[in-house]
C-alpha cells in the first residue's frame, strides 16, 4: 500500500520551518538556468564567474564555461556539445529521477526549463536558481538565438495546460527545499510567475543571497508553502489509476483534463502571493543602490 496523500505530499513539499537537509556551502550557489530565447545570446560577454552556469538544450552554444548542459533522450546528437566540451552533461535518466521524487511530469510539466529547474533544486541545492531567456512567448519570427526552433510548451502536451500554473508549482517548490527561484529575463512578458531580479544584482551575490534567505523564511513563504502542501495532497488522489510519469494513456481522457484544469487553478491561485514576494524581494534590491 502506497503512503497517503498527505505523507506525500509532505514529501514533495515539506515544510520551510524544518532543517535544512544540505550543507551551508551549496547554500550559498547561485544557479543560472540558461535557456534559448534570443536574448541568450547577450549571455556571451556577460561576467557569470562564481555562478553554477546551467545551459538547456543548444544554450551551450552560446559560450564556452557551461559547468553542466541539459538535454531529453531524443536530443539529436548533432545538437549535442563536442566530446571536447568541458561541462557535465545531465541527461533524461539524471533530472528525471529528480521529477518523479518531485511529483512527476504529469504535475511538474514536461518541458526542458521545468525538468532543469527541479533538477538544479533538487541536485544543486542553491540559495537561488535564476531562469534566463526562459519566457517561452513565441509570437516572434525569431524565437530562438540560433532562429525558428521548435516550440516545445507549444504541443499538444496534457501536462503544458497552463505554463504558468507549472512555474508557480515550481517557485513553491523551491521555497519548500529552501531555494528562491527567480526570472532574470529582460523580456516584458514571459510565462514564468517567478519574481523577477536584474542579471546584474548577482554581482552583489552576499546581499542577494541574504535576501533570498530572508524571502524563503518569511511568512509570506510559508503561506504559499501551506497551500501547495494541500495542492499536492489532492495530486496524490487523482482520480485515475495512471502513473504521473507516464502520462499519455490519460491524452483525451476528459475526467483527467477536468482534474488537471482544477489543480492548474489552484496553483495559479497563489500567483498574487508569489507577486507580493517578488515586489517585496525587488524592493530590497533597490534598496542596495
Amino acid at each position: 500500500m502506497g503512503k497517503p496523500a498527505a505523507s506525500r505530499a509532505d514529501a514533495v513539499f515539506p515544510s520551510t520551518s524544518g532543517p535544512r537537509l544540505w550543507s551551508a556551502l551549496t547554500r550559498r550557489r547561485v544557479v543560472l538556468l540558461a535557456g534559448s530565447a534570443p536574448e541568450a545570446a547577450a549571455l556571451a560577454d556577460v561576467d557569470l564567474d562564481g555562478l553554477v552556469r546551467v545551459a538547456i538544450n543548444n544554450a551551450w552554444r552560446i559560450r564556452s564555461d557551461f559547468d553542466y548542459v541539459v538535454f531529453p533522450r531524443n536530443f539529436p546528437d548533432e545538437n549535442r556539445p563536442p566530446q571536447d566540451y568541458p561541462a557535465d552533461l545531465v541527461r533524461e535518466v539524471n533530472y528525471l529521477k529528480h521529477v518523479r521524487s518531485a511529483g512527476g511530469l504529469l504535475f511538474s510539466g514536461s518541458t526542458m526549463a521545468f525538468n532543469a529547474g527541479y533538477w538544479a533544486v533538487r541536485y544543486l541545492t542553491p540559495a537561488m536558481v535564476g531562469f534566463y531567456a526562459c519566457d517561452m512567448i513565441y509570437d516572434d519570427k525569431e524565437t530562438h538565438f540560433y532562429g525558428k526552433g521548435e516550440a516545445d510548451p507549444l504541443r499538444g502536451n496534457l501536462t503544458l495546460r497552463s505554463l504558468e500554473a507549472k512555474s508557480a508549482r515550481l517557485f513553491a517548490y523551491g521555497l519548500a527545499a529552501g531555494t528562491m527561484v527567480v526570472n532574470f529575463s529582460t523580456r516584458p512578458r514571459s510565462r514564468l510567475v517567478f519574481p523577477r531580479l536584474p542579471l546584474a544584482a548577482i554581482r552583489q551575490r552576499s546581499p542577494v543571497r541574504r535576501l533570498c534567505s530572508e524571502a524563503v523564511r518569511s511568512m509570506e513563504a510559508r503561506r504559499i508553502v501551506a497551500t501547495a502542501r494541500e495542492i499536492a495532497s489532492m495530486e496524490a488522489s487523482p482520480p485515475f489509476a495512471a502513473d504521473p510519469n507516464d502520462y499519455w494513456s490519460l491524452v483525451g481522457d476528459e475526467t483527467a483534463i477536468a482534474y488537471l484544469d482544477d489543480v492548474d487553478r489552484r496553483w495559479l491561485a497563489i500567483v498574487p502571493e508569489i507577486a507580493a514576494l517578488g515586489a517585496a524581494i525587488e524592493r530590497g534590491v533597490s534598496g542596495m543602490g
